[in-house]
């Protein structure tokens, strides 16, 4: 089933909702992640495409040359009949375009430089064959091609039919049976974050290989079409799309899990169970792991649940569940008041039973469903998940039947007012959030009002002068060079707005300090006893998106505005180290909490070049305009 994608207002958590089998969202297209082939035998094997019904066809996708000499190593191989195939080539510094029927029609870009990443699209509308680099036609030609003989085996950096192996990188492979426009090109590339164009319909994207996995041997298809490839020898490495490698960046946790094994649900120290047993690892979770666990029942006439401890109140339980045999599921919570809550798990249907309690059911493809109860029951109590005959069965209701279902990821919040983002826990370590390759993993508190609810549906923080987000100290937030950037919406130019901030009110703790101080946009460093700054006037106006990026390499202070450098300012003074947190939207020491909506904001342990905070601001202007 073709999955239905939006290009807007997704949340950037780093599971998604954007209903893809391994929700994939636009946090997806900046991890950070590219596959490296090294040209003696790696290769992604993506297995047979029907491609008979196609009347025409588009491929999309980043890439590096290592070796501009090398000649007639393929990039894609769509072998389509016998040698008939469509190829996109290396020839002598450039790409070829072949489409091969018996007659050969031929197109090349201009040269290419080694190791520069470009952007690369063609499209077949059935009569012309065009190709594309960076958005701009190389040109384009009368062509035929017929779709309709045979499937088309479809192999990366290798010819489909012999050992002919491409040198370089690629990230974001694409394939479309439909002829991308001109402007529709021009859309993917200049807004990375778009899935499809404006204009294309989403059942047209029949491959998509974001390739941000870091590890496995396979590239996980987020079209929904479970088109995966497999990966033979090629290895991640850092790519295009996200700012860059480095070694520190902040974020707040968007979420807690009070689960202590919120994955293995085979650990008996932490999930019991009755009438069922559980096999680890049996199916592809929703993040794209083979972590899915399989429950089956004994088919005995009792209860057939896993279930957790619990001693706390007010909280929101979820869990991923998928239906094997089994097609209803109770999540249970046992105390006084008892919060039932029944779900279908066929047709993405919740029922609550006699209680005042919120059940949710929320698809997230590839038939996997994340089902909730967000309760107030006060007692102490044990959280089951358990099956049932019906919508509206009953607490613990006996069935006799056999069934299967798999499940993943529980949770349990301490609050009622919605599911948070997903939070792993257990024996495997938590892993880094999309957006932060090497993101801390501990030490985050957000303190405040509506945070949660916004962090969920924009991806920001609604600073609304009595709210901020507080990331304890450590050593990776002491940085002796600095990017401080972030998305500020104004809700207020008329008071000092903290973008983020090290910076007691007095000396000697007193490190970094990045503000909108009403329509101006100011920097300090200090080395414990004195401080330096710079500002830029009366840039900024009410009701509106701004980048905002700070950064200091030892030498200079400077300042950008939307992508653009507005100050620069020498300084060479040698940072001080403080025992201070850094506050996203206030001043430590008064607070002083900013009435202006965050979103993104990061700490990088090094000055972005100019040519970075380009991209970072390329990749959000469409999400947050």
């Amino acid at each position: 089933m073709a999955v239905t994608f939006s290009n807007t207002n997704k949340p950037l958590n780093p599971r998604g909702n954007d209903a893809s089998p391994l929700a994939y969202n636009r946090a997806a297209l900046y991890s950070g992640k590219a596959l490296s082939f090294d040209g003696a035998g790696d290769y992604v094997d993506c297995g047979t495409l029907d491609v008979t019904a196609y009347t025409a066809i588009s491929m999309s996708f980043n890439f590096q040359l290592a070796n501009i000499t090398d000649n007639g190593l393929r990039l894609v191989s769509l072998l389509h009949s016998g040698t008939d195939d469509i190829r996109i080539e290396q020839g002598l510094s450039v790409l070829r375009i072949a489409l091969d029927d018996g007659t050969a029609y031929t197109l090349e870009t201009p040269s290419l430089t080694a190791n520069e990443w470009n952007k690369f699209d063609m499209t077949f509308n059935g009569s012309t064959l065009e190709g594309y680099i960076n958005g701009v036609s190389i040109g384009s030609m009368s062509a035929s091609f017929n779709f309709s003989t045979a499937n088309g085996l479809l192999n990366l950096y290798k010819h489909s039919a012999a050992s002919s192996y491409a040198e370089g990188l690629m990230s974001g492979f694409k394939l479309f049976n439909t002829a991308l426009t001109p402007a529709q090109i021009a859309d993917l590339y200049n807004n990375p974050e778009k899935i499809v164009p404006t204009g294309v319909d989403n059942t047209a994207l029949k491959l998509w290989l974001p390739m941000m996995e870091s590890a496995g041997t396979t590239a996980y298809d987020g079209s929904g079409n479970g088109n995966h490839g497999t990966i033979s020898g090629a290895t991640y490495v850092n790519g295009v799309g996200a700012p860059v490698a480095q070694t520190s960046v902040i974020d707040w946790n968007k979420g807690t899990n009070l689960v202590t094994y919120s994955e293995e649900f085979e650990t008996l120290s932490s999930w019991s169970r009755g009438g069922v047993s559980v096999t680890a690892n049996q199916t592809i979770a929703p993040d794209g792991s083979t972590t899915g666990d399989l429950i089956t029942s004994d088919g005995s006439s009792q209860q057939h649940y896993i279930l957790q401890a619990s001693s706390s109140s007010a909280r929101t339980i979820s869990i991923f569940v998928k239906m094997g045999t089994q097609r209803f599921i109770q999540i249970l919570v046992g105390g006084t008041a008892s919060p039932v809550a029944n779900y279908d798990l066929q047709d993405g249907v919740s029922n609550m039973i006699g209680s005042s309690s919120t059940a949710a059911i929320e698809n997230y493809g590839n038939d996997w469903w994340r089902i909730s109860l967000s309760t107030t029951d006060a007692a102490a109590s044990s959280i089951y998940l358990l099956f049932v005959n019906s919508l509206t069965a009953g607490r613990f209701q006996s069935t006799t039947s056999s069934g299967t279902a798999y499940v993943w990821g529980a949770q349990m919040e301490l609050n009622t007012a919605s599911v948070g983002p997903y939070v792993r826990t257990g024996a495997t370590a938590q892993p880094t959030p999309v957006l932060l390759p090497a993101g801390l993993t501990t030490g985050r508190d957000i303190t405040g009002v509506n945070l949660f609810e916004n962090v969920r549906k924009q991806g920001a923080l609604n600073l609304d002068g009595q709210s901020w987000a507080e990331v304890h100290d450590n050593a990776s937030v002491d940085v002796s060079e600095f990017t401080l950037e972030g998305w500020i919406y104004t809700n207020s130019i008329t008071s000092d707005n903290r973008i983020l901030s090290k910076w007691f009110s007095g000396y000697p703790n007193r490190t970094y300090q990045f503000s909108a101080t009403n329509d101006d946009l100011y920097l300090y460093i200090s080395d414990g006893s004195n401080s330096n700054n710079t500002f830029v006037l009366n840039v900024l106006s009410l009701n509106n998106w701004y980048h905002c990026v700070a950064t200091y390499d030892g030498a200079n202070l400077k300042i950008y505005l939307d992508g653009v450098l507005k100050i620069t300012t020498a300084s060479t003074m040698t940072l001080k180290d403080s025992d201070q947190p850094v506050y996203i939207g206030a001043y430590v020491g008064s607070l002083d909490p900013s009435d202006n909506t965050t979103a993104q904001p990061r700490i990088y342990n090094r000055a972005l070049s100019a040519e970075e905070i380009q991209r970072n601001f390329n990749a959000g202007k469409n999400i947050y305009s």
